[in-house]
């Protein structure tokens, strides 16, 4: 299995954007998926899907969007101004890298939870480059949401754009917990399986 790392400048000039490889050399490549991880999330957690993927003849290839994994300045923060527009380009960047290295593959955008809200920008915005867009864990519009954005610029205005939002968190957590009998932490929602759950 080869294994590629680098790291290349964020959108937004403020550090680094961590990103890895997978293929199986031993096989021929049918395809490229770029993954794009979650909210809270680093594509450490996708390891063993993306080496599966690359055992089934796929070139997998993967970021931590900034404020995550290996790409935080500061954890959860994507920059002073059009940080999600930043997140689009910045997954635009290694899809751009993934074409050059393989440009006979086609490409496929894989976008789980958050990573599917910045897959869907980024098909409105690069059609042209992906033969194929999978969601995972995505979601529609629903009127609660400007009820949470209202709640949002709130705490920026009180604490500032890089102060933790805890009590965010703490919210979504319990709503995404809901469900779930007696679960074991607060990303418990996140995963099927206590122990990965603890472990992340």
């Amino acid at each position: 299995m080869e294994r590629k790392e680098w790291y290349t400048r964020s959108a937004n000039g403020n550090g680094k954007i961590y990103s890895v490889s997978y293929r199986d050399e031993t096989i021929p490549a049918k395809a490229m998926i770029v993954i794009v991880h979650g909210m809270q999330s680093h594509s450490g957690r996708y390891i063993e899907y993306a080496e599966k993927l690359a055992k089934d003849g796929f070139v997998v290839f993967m970021l931590d969007l900034q404020g995550h994994g290996r790409s935080q300045n500061v954890p959860g923060y994507f920059g002073p101004i059009n940080g999600w527009e930043n997140l689009v380009r910045d997954v635009h960047r290694l899809v751009l890298r993934a074409k050059r290295w393989y440009p006979e593959l086609p490409l496929f955008l894989l976008g789980h939870s958050m990573g599917s809200f910045i897959a869907r920008s980024y098909v409105v915005t690069y059609p042209e480059d992906i033969q194929g867009l999978l969601l995972s864990g995505t979601a529609g519009f629903h009127y609660h949401l400007y009820a949470a954005q209202a709640l949002i610029r709130t705490e920026i205005r009180m604490h500032g754009g890089k102060y933790p939002a805890y009590n965010i968190g703490r919210m979504m957590a319990k709503q995404f917990n809901r469900y779930i009998q007696d679960p074991v932490n607060a990303g418990a929602w996140c995963c099927s399986d206590p122990d990965v759950c603890i472990s992340h």
